[in-house]
């Protein structure tokens, strides 16, 4: 259990946004005991049941100092991310966006009715805000497809498994929001496109070295030597050509991409060839707006890679699974 303060202490709430083709069942009201700094999180649906419930709200209590609640909050968030990500929740934790304002007088009168039982009001937000505990916290909010149901104590299991991993780097962080945005996407277009940006932010590009960096720099010094005779409407082009030059010195991200793919699944001969078809549409969608083929069995595919990448890279392992067609 978090630890409780004998006078002033803090709390935290998480208001989680589902896509419509995702929810939760079991209770509508449970706490889910996790680890320390976070220790116990209710967690609260405004419906009556959890699979009724687009969004969720999470809610942490008793922490003895606003950077307590504000730490202990936002490693839960990061918690909540892989999991979505890896259950493929759709899980919307982080957008700063206000979805309901009322006015001065609206505002003060419920305030005044909220006190005389004992809570206080918040504002809604939906993102991770920490505040002074005055009583019970209550948000007022107003505002006016075939679903995925998943089970409460599957997210609270992964949630626990990623509790054990070191804390989440801002590529990662990233690439499992991106996963999770995706699902808000109507678009298979979209959906697809955000899933490789996914690939690419998890993918590191290392440095190249030897014969084949020794080439990068003989072309690099040939450019700038022809570069001293440039005329004035060349200065742009030879610019341009010494930034595609010295990117060379890294890694291609494709091929990064592939070397992490490969790690993410060890002993699967057919990544390497799913990774090409991914790259062949990716590039297909970019340079001519025209996938290479139906993105409907390979959104399939490739969000089941990204997962097994995100699991690799923070250290959770994944269920096993029915390997990716062959090319």
């Amino acid at each position: 259990m978090t630890s409780r303060a004998t006078d002033t202490t803090w709390g935290f709430r998480l208001v989680v946004l589902l896509p419509a083709s995702r929810r939760l069942s079991g209770e509508a009201c449970q706490t889910w005991s996790l680890p320390e700094p976070v220790g116990d999180v209710q967690l609260f649906s405004a419906s009556e049941t959890l699979q009724d419930a687009q969004e969720l709200i999470f809610r942490g209590c008793g922490y003895a100092t606003e950077g307590a609640a504000q730490s202990a909050g936002a490693l839960f968030r990061d918690w909540l991310r892989v999991a979505s990500a890896l259950l493929v929740l759709g899980f919307d934790v982080d957008s700063d966006l206000p979805p309901s304002w009322f006015g001065g007088e609206v505002k003060a009168a419920l305030e005044a009715e909220l006190r005389q039982d004992g809570k206080f009001l918040t504002t809604d937000v939906h993102r991770l805000l920490v505040y002074e505990e005055q009583g019970e916290p209550v948000r007022v909010s107003s505002r006016a497809a075939g679903i995925v149901a998943q089970q409460s104590s599957t997210v609270l299991e992964n949630v626990s498994t990623v509790a054990r991993c070191s804390p989440l780097t801002d590529e990662q962080s990233l690439a499992c929001d991106l996963v999770s945005l995706a699902e808000h996407e109507a678009s298979d277009r979209a959906r697809f496109l955000i899933l490789v940006t996914a690939m690419e932010v998890l993918a590191e590009r290392p440095a190249r070295t030897g014969r084949l960096l020794a080439v990068v720099e003989h072309l690099i010094e040939e450019v700038k030597r022809s570069q001293t005779a440039a005329k004035p409407d060349e200065e742009g082009q030879y610019a341009s050509l010494l930034s595609g030059l010295e990117d060379l010195r890294l890694e291609s991200i494709s091929r990064s991409i592939r070397n992490l793919a490969v790690r993410s699944r060890p002993g699967d001969s057919r990544v390497p060839g799913l990774v090409r078809r991914i790259y062949r549409c990716r590039n297909g969608l970019i340079h001519s707006g025209r996938p290479t083929e139906d993105l409907r069995d390979l959104l399939t595919t490739t969000q089941g890679l990204v997962r097994d990448m995100i699991g690799h890279t923070v250290s959770v392992g994944t269920e096993p699974r029915d390997s990716p067609p062959s090319e």
